[in-house]
């Protein structure tokens, strides 16, 4: 008793590293819920000591972490079908990191916006003698031409 089953395969390890991965505290209590079983028939799943069944297999794969279980039951197999699964997850990863970027870039749009309408406020009320000029200067530099005839010319006067 308590000792680790030399007969079981990389299957069982390689299931119960992910379960330590997705839940690294309390980990028994992860895979307990998932298999629906009981605190001792968890940890002897998580200490390799007992045998996981083909319907525990079946219940990790159907929860909601399921990819992740399927993932390491595939280990190196390379099946057509499991191909065209990697190169529809890599393009939804893809698409989710897209999504990310875009609303992390609206978020520092607003940010940025909300703060170049802000700052300046602030700072003129610390000290409007000195800010003044500066946000002036600024503004200035920021300004587009509003035609040919008013933008600044390079050497020679030539445009």
């Amino acid at each position: 008793m308590g000792t680790k089953n030399p007969n079981l395969g990389t299957v069982q390890v390689s299931l119960m590293a992910i379960a330590k991965a997705i839940s690294p505290v309390k980990t028994w209590a992860y895979v307990a819920t998932l298999l629906c079983t009981t605190e001792r028939t968890a940890k002897h799943r998580l200490a390799n000591t007992r045998e996981i069944t083909a319907d525990e297999i079946a219940k990790l794969l159907r929860s909601e972490d399921g990819i992740h279980f399927l993932v390491a039951l595939m280990a190196d197999a390379r099946p057509s079908w499991w191909k065209t699964m990697l190169r529809m997850g890599v393009l939804g990863g893809i698409e989710r990191r897209r999504e990310a970027d875009l609303q992390l870039l609206r978020n520092v749009a607003d940010v940025s916006n909300q703060t170049s309408a802000e700052l300046p406020a602030a700072l003129m009320v610390q000290d409007s003698e000195f800010y003044g000029p500066v946000f002036d200067a600024l503004d200035a530099v920021a300004r587009r031409p509003r035609s040919t005839v008013d933008a600044p010319t390079g050497k020679g006067g030539r445009r």
